[in-house]
């Protein structure tokens, strides 16, 4: 079995969203920056954890994403079963199997529910309560430290207070 790369992308995204702990918004540019992926990509992951409601997604300037529950409450098993759907890891169908009495397929259904049930034992908050991983996580920070402080706008000028005004003869002053 292997795990598709939208998978592997959605773990990494919720892992880091696990690591801030919902205690700022993070925003799409800075995750695809943080995780070393496509920006494309990250915003399709982040649309799909929003629609599973795994994470608070707030638009606007000032918007980002957040996990929208503590990371102990995420299990690993359930959130890959989710992501890559329940398909049977085999199919007799494709082509056509004639083997009466085959029990392959239940094989396959039973260890692929063994394989669920453990990662259901592993956390998000289990899977970034690492010393070496946090450490990443912060240098990661460091180096991206302009991206965690949105700076605020300047005031813009209105360009018709930049252009003088040439007097006329009927102007009082000219």
């Amino acid at each position: 079995m292997r795990l598709t790369r939208f998978t592997d992308l959605s773990l990494r995204v919720l892992m880091y969203l696990a690591y801030v702990n919902r205690s700022r918004l993070v925003t799409v540019s800075e995750l695809a920056e943080k995780i070393d992926w496509t920006q494309n990509h990250v915003t399709k992951v982040v649309h799909r954890l929003g629609q599973e409601r795994w994470i608070t997604t707030v638009r606007g300037r000032l918007g980002g994403v957040a996990l929208d529950k503590d990371p102990s409450e995420y299990r690993l098993g359930d959130l890959v079963r989710r992501l890559e759907g329940n398909e049977s890891l085999f199919d007799c169908n494709e082509p056509a199997c004639h083997l009466e009495g085959c029990q392959l397929t239940h094989y396959y259904a039973s260890a692929l529910e063994a394989f669920y049930e453990e990662l259901n034992k592993i956390t998000l908050a289990d899977a970034v309560d690492n010393a070496k991983l946090r450490a990443t996580y912060a240098k990661i920070d460091r180096r991206f430290r302009g991206l965690d402080v949105r700076p605020v706008p300047k005031p813009v000028v209105p360009v018709i207070s930049l252009i003088r005004r040439k007097k006329r003869p009927d102007d009082e002053e000219y």
